[in-house]
């Protein structure tokens, strides 16, 4: 949806974005408020910054916009875009490189950790970001044993384990283990493990496909990242 702006206009479920020339984008109506996009904004603190699914920070591909907002709603981006770039030498002596700009000439990462089979339903599970307040866990906690608690679910789905079957790691994101048995239970009272007051969450590799963005030999590389604010009354934490 693209529409004028006549007034501040705030997010709405965290998939509102506006620009610098006065119009905002909102993305599919119906993954409003859901954890299901490619993307996901962290926004405590004193800024916004948009993080996708296959790594790269900031830049919004399907729109073609950035969103490393600073101050918060201000309209004023301090970061375009930001991605990992990784070069070695193989036991061939082939040069890998896993490098990507703007994805506008091809694709060196992708969305998931390294599997065998890169499906519809391991995207519906990889392609996304957990984004996760403290609150929420808390709130688990305290509640998960209770009549009428209702579990989010960016911590039922948390990526904690990868598909052995399909060749996946055994453990992906970081998870408290209550009983010590090895295995994600939220509804026994495990739960997602974060650093800083809300996280986001996001698994990337450079195995799925050839390289077009460098034409680099892969490195077999899977990335599991965190982005993270603290959201403190200290100043310098808080723009952090």
């Amino acid at each position: 949806t693209l529409a004028p702006l006549s007034l501040p206009i705030f997010e709405a479920n965290n998939h509102l974005i506006y620009t610098t020339t006065d119009q905002y984008y909102q993305s599919d109506p119906s993954l409003l408020g859901s954890d299901l996009m490619p993307y996901n904004i962290i926004d405590r603190g004193n800024f916004r910054a948009l993080i996708n699914s296959d790594g790269m920070l900031f830049w919004n591909k399907s729109l073609g916009i950035p969103l490393f907002e600073f101050p918060k709603f201000s309209r004023k981006n301090t970061g375009f875009s930001s991605t990992l770039w990784l070069a070695g030498i193989n036991q061939n002596n082939d040069t890998c490189v896993a490098a990507t700009r703007y994805n506008l000439t091809g694709y060196d990462f992708w969305a998931g950790p390294i599997g065998q089979a890169y499906d519809n339903a391991y995207d519906i599970k990889y392609n996304r970001v957990w984004k996760l307040d403290r609150e929420q866990i808390n709130t688990h906690i305290s509640n998960y044993q209770q009549a009428g608690y209702t579990m989010p679910s960016v911590i039922s789905t948390w990526p904690a384990q990868g598909n052995i079957a399909n060749g996946e790691a055994p453990y992906i994101a970081p998870f408290f283990d209550a009983n010590n048995n090895g295995i994600y239970e939220p509804q026994n009272g495990d739960y997602p493990i974060i650093l800083g007051q809300q996280a986001a969450y996001f698994i990337f590799n450079d195995s799925r496909l050839p390289h077009t963005e460098t034409g680099g030999v892969e490195l077999g590389v899977e990335v599991h990242g965190m982005a993270y604010v603290m959201d403190s009354v200290n100043t310098d934490l808080k723009n952090t």
